[in-house]
């Protein structure tokens, strides 16, 4: 009852903050004039003595409560996760003092607090995606058209016939000297496989890989194989695809941060003794452990992921996205259909950074990597298509909903859209993953609006003919 109270209390929270105006929700399009602009505008913001002038700052203060309401409904679901775990540790603690007739009762508890964070992330992932692309389009093409709005009340518009403008030249300074000395990306059609391109200067790396056909899965045979992993289906890739030669860095994710005004909570979760263990004060910036901007940015979740390939997307005019799940398997293994690229677990820390002998996980490598958390990205050598770090350093999401096997799953590379959508498929193994998880056919899951400071990602993009 109290789960639903608090969702009650988080729904009027949002409603009273007005930060989802129904105008802002239905525009899609980019403002073209201050009428568009106003429109959006929430009542309250629109100040008659300063119409025009006032759009700006209408904005900024739109944005303002936008990102408040945000930060104020993570901060309202942590509390509920909170809630729900002391009162399955403080269940647990009666168990073992004896309190309690059974252990089954403690882990009773523990499953219903699980299901309790899973029913509360569902169903207020929508809402967190939402107010997350409100912050997000008001950072960019409302700003943008007040820019250009306010630009032509300043005189830029004039005539030619008025003669030269000093306005003009002082508009066109606000554009990076970068942006205008970019050089052209090559063309899609120019591109052969091997070739290692970027879309802008600050895209990620990407490199064309070829098509092919693969088994996806894992035999019975293959030591520490899952039930999940099977049964092993044929998968063809017939299109041409660019992807990501290395994760996603800490300081690609900072520049979309920055540009989107993405907010991203102030909380990580942290994988300690088989479970999730939210805590409070980290989060991508700041992970709880050391990184450098060319470290795989981790405390993201399935959602951030595809908020940043959206925001590529726009500033590229390319089409980036997450891999499917055969996409990814297939150009991980590149061709080889052993475990892993590597023979010998004491041959893993040559080749990917896992939990190695600097750490205290029970099964864990006798090798030492060098690294005892995140790696920076391309540390360790590719694989056949040329892609770093696809086993170890951080696990990937991807696009796919989960399903408990193979039976029926897409055979043409594109992503399994049908299952419990609400858990999203992650893959090749993390820094502090065992053995085991380093393998290509390993696979997990977690709700969309998880960061774990395991989690990260890569893009990809399909090539036009």
């Amino acid at each position: 009852m109290r789960y639903w109270l608090n969702a009650i209390r988080l729904t009027v929270l949002i409603v009273g903050l007005g930060a989802l105006p129904s105008p802002l929700l239905a525009q899609e399009a980019p403002l073209d004039s201050a009428a568009d602009a106003e429109a959006v505008a929430p009542a309250d913001l629109r100040s008659p003595e300063v119409e025009g002038a006032s759009t700006d700052v209408s904005l900024i203060q739109f944005q303002d409560r936008a990102k408040t309401a945000l930060a104020l409904a993570e901060a309202a679901l942590a509390a509920e996760e909170e809630r729900l775990y002391e009162l399955a540790a403080r269940n647990s603690r009666r168990v073992l003092s004896g309190r309690r007739p059974s252990v089954a009762q403690a882990a009773a508890n523990v499953r219903l607090w699980e299901q309790s964070i899973r029913r509360l992330e569902q169903d207020h992932g929508d809402l967190f995606d939402t107010l997350n692309d409100v912050v997000e389009w008001v950072g960019s093409d409302i700003v943008e058209a007040s820019r250009r709005l306010s630009a032509q009340r300043d005189g830029i518009g004039e005539s030619a016939e008025e003669g030269p403008d000093p306005g003009r030249a002082e508009a066109k300074s606000d554009v990076p000297e970068q942006a205008e000395r970019m050089p052209e990306a090559p063309a899609d059609s120019e591109l052969a496989v091997g070739d290692v391109f970027r879309d802008c200067p600050d895209c990620p790396e990407l490199i064309v890989v070829p098509a092919g056909r693969f088994a996806m899965g894992s035999p019975d045979s293959e030591p520490s194989r899952d039930s999940d992993e099977g049964p092993v289906c044929q998968v063809a890739i017939g299109y041409r695809l660019a992807v990501a030669v290395y994760e996603v860095t800490r300081g690609e994710f900072g520049r979309f941060v920055a540009a989107t005004n993405r907010v991203m909570g102030t909380s990580c979760s942290n994988w300690w003794l088989g479970r999730w263990w939210k805590k409070a004060g980290i989060g991508w910036h700041e992970p709880g452990f050391s990184q450098a901007e060319d470290h795989p940015v981790v405390c993201v979740s399935w959602n951030d992921a595809k908020a940043y390939a959206r925001w590529l997307s726009q500033e590229t005019g390319k089409r980036y996205r997450l891999p499917s799940e055969a996409e990814w398997e297939y150009v991980a293994r590149a061709g080889s259909p052993a475990p892993r690229y590597w023979q010998e677990d004491l041959d893993q820390c040559g080749n990917a950074n896992g939990a190695d002998a600097s750490t205290d996980f029970r099964r864990r490598t006798a090798c030492d990597d060098g690294f005892v958390e995140t790696s920076p990205v391309g540390s360790y050598a590719a694989n056949a298509f040329g892609l770093h770090d696809v086993l170890g350093n951080v696990r990937e999401w991807v696009e796919d909903c989960w399903n408990e096997t193979y039976s029926g799953a897409p055979s043409t590379g594109r992503a399994w859209r049908r299952g419990d959508c609400g858990l999203r498929i992650v893959r090749g193994g993390a820094w502090n993953d065992i053995p085991q998880a380093l393998r290509f056919a390993d696979r997990y899951a977690d709700t969309t609006g998880l960061r774990g400071n395991k989690y990260g990602f890569r893009v990809v993009r399909t090539l036009e003919r």
